[in-house]
Order: structure tokens, then sequence, then C-alpha cells
């Protein structure tokens, strides 16, 4: 419990209570998908898979890679894209996570080496957060375009 008492002070992640630790992997995968700069669970699976699909269908499939039960799987290559997001969205709970589970000291990420390293996390979470609010118009967009068309319908 401790770890995560100095995590709080160390993060801006303020979406969830950080009183307790999560308990899963699944839900440290969660948590990080709660930041504000991540932009939800679909951009974290569209950045996790690491291909351009569908956002729905690429958060489908981070749930299925979570599901032990399930065939995906959530490999090594998943776990460093996750890890690298976290870090360049400042929200280091996946790392703290499997610290604790392996009892390792967690470290510090390394000091921005330039300004020019700063902008450029900025920008790739900017770019995160587009892709989100995008996703989120075309939905309501499509959703709108079924409320005409059944309301069409009606007359």
């Amino acid at each position: 419990m401790g770890l995560f008492i100095v995590y709080r002070s160390l993060s801006n992640c303020a979406q969830r209570n950080w009183t307790t630790a999560p308990q899963s992997f699944r839900e440290a995968i969660e948590d990080l998908s709660r930041h504000p700069a991540i932009g939800g669970p679909k951009a974290l699976a569209c950045y996790i898979k690491g291909d351009d699909d569908d956002p729905a269908e690429a958060a489908r499939w981070l749930q299925r890679a979570l599901d032990p039960d399930r065939r995906e799987v959530f490999s090594g290559v998943h776990l460093q894209r996750a890890l690298r997001l976290g870090r360049q969205a400042g929200c280091h709970i996946l790392w703290h996570w499997l610290c604790d589970k392996l009892e390792y000291q967690a470290s510090e990420p390394k000091a921005e080496a330039s300004r020019k390293a700063h902008l450029t996390r900025q920008l790739a979470q900017t770019k995160l957060r587009e892709a989100y609010l995008i996703e989120e118009l075309e939905s309501l967009e499509r959703s709108d375009s079924v409320a005409h068309l059944r309301a069409a319908g009606r007359e």
C-alpha cells in the first residue's frame, strides 16, 4: 500500500482516488485508460494494438485480451506500448503495479531531456485525444442518423 501512496504524490491521475492499488493487471490497464491524456479505452486499445483499426473493435480486442478465458493474447509488445503511453501521459499506475507485483522498487521516469522532448510528448497526447474525440463525434453522428431515420419512418 505504501508504494501507491508515494504514487499518488507523483502523478496527476485524478480520475480515481488512488487510496487502493489495482489488484490485477486488468484493473491497472483500466485505470491507465481513465487518465484524461489517454483518451479512454478505445484510444488506449488503438495505441496498444498498433494498427489503425476501428476504435470500437480495438476496445473489444483489448477486453478479450485481458480475459484469461479468451484466445487473444496481450503480448510483451502490447505491454511495452501501454507502459510507453502511460509514461508519455504522465500516468505511471501500470508501471507501479508491475513493479509491486515483481517486488521491484518503482523507479522515477527520466527527466525531460529537452524542450523538444516535452513538445513531442504533448503532441502525441494531443493526437491521441483528437482520435478519441473524432470517434466520439462519429458515434454521435451515427446515432443521430439512426434517430432521424426512425423519426422519418414514423411519419
